[in-house]
């Protein structure tokens, strides 16, 4: 029988996935024949999937710095972050309790787009430097958090109407198909099929849309905008396609930021106001500023790693 502390040891090293082969396979035959092992085993796994240490660093693509000794100094974080976390549950029963409110989340980097489907079926579009959390009880009360982008396809549930909360609206629906953008300074509700509600808690006003229709509201200056929109146009991000259709490079670059992962910079106003036109797909930066200089007759040039600077001849 394992010691508490060797037990605590024993499941950090695995889930760390340190050790060797064989290590790892005698940990899973004691695991298997264990009650003890196993419970606390399931504690620190669930700890570990609800928090992994290293996501900042996945997701930002940094490394950490290397020290004299990595193994000793990785598992001794690992280690006391564990042992902090599991004694702050304060016991099974606090965990379990905590562990089901925890919202599952999806998240995209840059130049990443994801389609996954919801518990209830319904599908989600996320687009990139997006994210979208719900809690495990979602089949209950339909609620999702939506931080930047997303399209989505709600079945449609009798007497359960799903729901779209971001920082200023929030979106009603039963059952259609609509794309919710908080990606910049702006709030924009597009409805492709079905119907919609938006509402504003702030002011409580509420705003119903039909098939094509679109809202944008400024939560800076409490301005609503509706008007008709096209599909093919405001929606066709999903498809991984990039469409300027005669608007002020300025106004684009968020946009072309947002879609390449990139950062496109003007060196004076004036090249603001250059209005553009075109339909771009692809990921190719040196492509889109090939033909970015050839459209604005600017020149584009790579500053640094992932900056261009866009400027008069």
């Amino acid at each position: 029988m394992m010691r508490n502390e060797k037990v605590e040891e024993e499941c950090i090293r695995y889930l760390s996935k340190e050790g060797s082969e064989e290590e790892r396979f005698l940990f899973e035959l004691e695991l298997s024949i264990n009650d003890d092992l196993k419970k606390n085993y399931v504690i620190y796994r669930k700890i570990w999937e609800a928090y992994p240490l290293d996501f900042e660093e996945k997701r930002n693509g940094q490394k950490t710095v290397s020290e004299p000794n990595p193994f000793k100094s990785k598992f001794r974080r690992v280690k006391v972050f564990l042992t902090i976390a599991a004694s702050l549950l304060m016991g099974w029963f606090l965990f379990e309790n905590f562990y089901d409110a925890y919202p599952n989340r999806v998240a995209t980097q840059a130049r990443e787009r994801v389609t996954f489907y919801l518990p209830d079926s319904t599908k989600v579009i996320l687009n990139s430097q997006s994210s979208l959390s719900y809690c495990k009880d979602f089949l209950k009360n339909r609620n999702v958090n939506l931080q930047g982008e997303a399209f989505f396809e709600v079945v449609h549930r009798k007497g359960q109407p799903f729901k779209v909360f971001s920082e200023d609206i929030e979106v009603l629906v039963l059952g259609t198909k609509f794309n919710v953008n908080t990606s910049d300074s702006l709030r924009t509700v597009a409805l492709e099929e079905g119907k919609v509600s938006m509402r504003i808690p702030e002011s409580g006003m509420n705003v119903t849309l039909l098939p094509n229709e679109l809202v944008v509201y400024d939560p800076e200056n409490k301005h609503l905008d509706k008007r008709w929109f096209d599909p093919k146009v405001t929606l066709v991000w999903k498809d991984d396609v990039l469409v300027l259709e005669d608007i002020a490079l300025q106004k684009a670059l968020p946009k072309i930021n947002n879609y390449y992962g990139v950062e496109f910079i003007l060196n004076d106003s004036i090249a603001g106001t250059k209005s553009i036109k075109g339909v771009f797909k692809g990921k190719d930066v040196d492509e889109f500023k090939d033909a970015m200089e050839f459209i604005t007759g600017f020149t584009i040039e790579n500053v640094e790693e992932q900056t261009y600077l866009i400027q008069n001849k």
